[in-house]
């Protein structure tokens, strides 16, 4: 992203989850419920090392059938200082605001004017 940008530009970065924010076994589900359609997604937490995941499981609803299927979502878990040093090593200017846009966070990087 450093690359884009001309001196002076900025980069907003909202993380995911750190390693030690995250929890396995959370399970989620979201529905919509219209007349002629209705999904179900529902999903469970998981981690393997430092990479979080989701399997997301969805079954969707018309009037001409249904169907099932699936999608999995892979994010890395990154500590603070992990977000920090790679901003530094694209030779940005960062800064993070602890709260951000969802309570997770923001990091701002500066391309360093030359």
């Amino acid at each position: 992203m450093a690359r884009h940008l001309k001196p002076g530009g900025v980069v907003l970065v909202e993380p995911w989850f750190s390693p030690e924010d995250w929890k396995t076994g959370t399970l989620y589900a979201t529905y919509v419920n219209q007349p002629d359609l209705k999904v179900a997604r529902m999903s469970l937490s998981e981690r393997n090392g430092t990479l979080s995941f989701f399997t997301f499981q969805y079954l969707v609803g018309r009037p001409t059938g249904i169907e099932h299927f699936t999608e999995l979502h892979e994010l890395g878990l990154f500590t603070k200082d992990e977000y920090l040093d790679a901003f530094r090593a694209a030779d940005l200017e960062v800064t993070h605001d602890s709260e951000g846009l969802a309570g997770r966070g923001l990091y701002i990087g500066i391309k360093k004017k030359r």
